[in-house]
């Protein structure tokens, strides 16, 4: 895996694609504090995920009712890339929720956008700047140095000073960058802070579960590499993270016609009929419809392209099963004023329940348009245990609680912050990312490009890495797999 494949797997900065259970989600009301205002919750949906998940299905139709040339499944990054490479076609986009975008969604602040999921790329050339370039948009560029780290209750700016904590940082680079890569797939990045100073791996064991949803115990050695690499190297951020290129995607695809996108869409089933395949979903009154396509893009997770796809290869249902998914909750805490001097993004360590806090208002500064009056909003990630159990304590989670709780330790962190607080969005993902343990990029590789003829699984995981750029890579690759399609028929 490259540098930048390894920096966006870890860094929740890839788009894990929409689709037929992730997406953008909202409660029907917000509560307030005396403090703050608290936004209802965005993110996942489970309701009509779990009732597909226990085979709770409609009676489904059984005639089409409409035909267009290529379907894509999932309205996230891969998804809106797809459409956008196929935006010349017959194609129509389907997207379980009201706004595209999946974990590449976003909001707004005094107008500061801001991510609730990924917030940056380590690429600003190859397919992303051709990307770019086609959409007329380009990212403000943050320098590797513009970092804080939390150590023995204090803030350490920066990659090299003086003390401790800089040997510390010096020798685990040495050591995991002159190791062999067999070697860190085969131990976990806790084997590599055994030697560490405890507050030190404390530390790196929080960045840890912020990227990865999972443990130093639980990783393998090669994701502290990653961490190590994607801290050591530039940022490009868009306003609003990676939200931002997901709504440029989502324009373009408009200005190419209207109705190529239909929201509110879930997806119940997707099989082969005839030379092409067919997808049976609901629209946002409930109603059910069956559509034909020559071809179909499937850019939903590997679990629940399982659930939705008939007569999947048997490689691709073998190693889905390998696949194991953290959850997190994204906060974004909207201040009236900027308290917090920090640079881009600050890690706590493990004395807190978060460690990645990330400044939204950067790109701004950078570009020379923030305004004092704009205000701040830092985007924290909280992360869960992994698996089904992280899941379910996600969704026993009382948002008023865990609002109250995280405002409090961010207190500890940034003074003045209580005082200048003014919203609160609380984003959760239930799926957000793939746990890299051991056998997992196996696992991945071998995914890649096994399709049948009249479909493509085109998630960024398809790339053999999940991220920005593995969802370009996947919906470049089934968009020149649709147009063959189309010029045999």
């Amino acid at each position: 895996m490259t540098k930048t494949g390894r920096r966006e797997f870890l860094a929740l900065m890839g788009s894990i694609a929409a689709g037929a259970m992730t997406g953008v989600f909202s409660e029907s009301s917000a509560q307030s504090t005396d403090q703050y205002a608290l936004k209802p919750w965005a993110g996942d949906d489970f309701t009509l995920g779990h009732k597909l998940r226990d085979s709770d299905l409609p009676k489904l139709p059984l005639e089409s009712e409409r035909k267009v040339d290529f379907v894509i499944i999932g309205g996230g990054m891969a998804g809106l890339a797809c459409a956008h490479f196929l935006r010349n076609e017959n194609v129509l986009l389907l997207e379980q929720y009201a706004q595209t975008g999946g974990t590449s969604s976003g909001g707004s602040y005094r107008g500061i956008d801001y991510s609730m999921g990924a917030v940056c790329t380590g690429s600003n050339d190859g397919n992303h700047k051709k990307l770019y370039d086609e959409l007329n948009i380009a990212p403000a560029v943050v320098p590797e140095g513009d970092i804080a780290w939390r150590y023995d209750g204090h803030w350490q700016l920066g990659q090299t000073g003086a003390g401790n904590f800089y040997k510390e940082l010096s020798r685990l680079k040495s050591e995991l960058h002159g190791a062999d890569r067999t070697k860190l797939d085969k131990t976990t990045f806790k084997d590599w802070l055994s030697s560490s100073d405890p507050k030190f791996a404390s530390l790196m064991d929080n960045i840890c579960r912020s990227w990865s949803c999972a443990g130093s115990d639980q990783v393998v050695g090669s994701v502290g590499l990653g961490i190590m690499d994607a801290l050591s190297t530039p940022s490009y951020v868009f306003e609003g993270g990676n939200s931002g290129i997901a709504r440029a995607l989502f324009h373009n695809l408009e200005k190419s016609g209207s109705g190529r996108c239909q929201t509110s869409a879930f997806v119940w089933k997707v099989e082969k009929q005839g030379n092409g395949g067919s997808v049976v979903y609901s629209d946002k009154a409930q109603r059910l419809h069956r559509i034909e396509a020559r071809h179909i893009v499937v850019c939903t997770p590997p679990f629940i392209t399982r659930r939705i796809v008939s007569g999947l290869p048997d490689k691709l249902l073998k190693n889905f099963a390998k696949l194991e998914y953290g959850a997190i909750v994204v906060g974004n805490f909207c201040m009236k004023k900027k308290v917090f001097n920090n640079p881009y993004q600050s890690f706590a360590d493990g004395n807190f329940p978060f460690s990645q806090m990330i400044m939204a208002e950067t790109p701004y500064q950078i570009k020379g348009s923030y305004k004092p009056e704009m205000g701040s909003v830092l985007t924290v990630y909280h992360p869960f245990c992994t698996g089904a159990a992280g899941r379910a304590r996600l969704l026993g989670t009382d948002r008023k609680k865990l609002a109250e709780s995280l405002v409090k330790r961010l207190g500890e962190l940034v003074e003045g912050f209580q005082g200048s607080l003014e919203e609160v969005v609380l984003t959760r993902w239930g799926h957000a990312f793939v746990i890299p343990r051991a056998g997992v990029s196996e696992a991945l590789s071998e995914i890649k490009g096994v399709n049948p003829e009249w479909m493509t699984f085109a998630h960024s995981t398809a790339a053999g890495y999940q991220s920005l750029g593995g969802a370009i890579h996947s919906a470049k690759y089934a968009s020149d797999r649709c147009l063959g399609v189309r010029h045999q028929s």
